[in-house]
């Protein structure tokens, strides 16, 4: 199963509609997510200066490599999503780090 399918498949699962996930950043095949690069990340995400602010806090206090950076910003991203924000908000960028440190986003 291609791994476009298996997304498809989970978001009828959850009652949810592909069509609603923010796909304008395809940019070379790239469609989801977890596929964007460093520079379509700073493109594309709006993130709010409350969640810039706990994102800044959490790469000191944790001592995040950009990657990990990065990762997390890219799950706040599918988590506002999924809720239909047009913007990362502390909510989603909080619920993102727990993520991290509950799985090792």
């Amino acid at each position: 199963m291609a791994k476009g399918q298996e997304i498809e498949e989970l978001y009828i699962s959850l009652g949810l509609n592909i069509n609603d996930l923010k796909l304008g950043f395809d940019t070379a095949g790239k469609n989801v997510n977890a596929q964007m690069t460093s520079s379509i990340l700073k493109k594309t995400c709006k993130i709010t200066k409350e969640a810039q602010q706990l994102l800044r806090a959490a790469f000191i206090e944790k001592r995040m490599s950009a990657r990990s950076y990065d990762r997390i910003k890219k799950v706040a991203q599918t988590i506002a999503d999924l809720e239909g924000s047009d913007e990362i908000k502390g909510i989603h960028l909080a619920e993102a780090i727990q993520l991290r440190n509950e799985i090792g986003v």
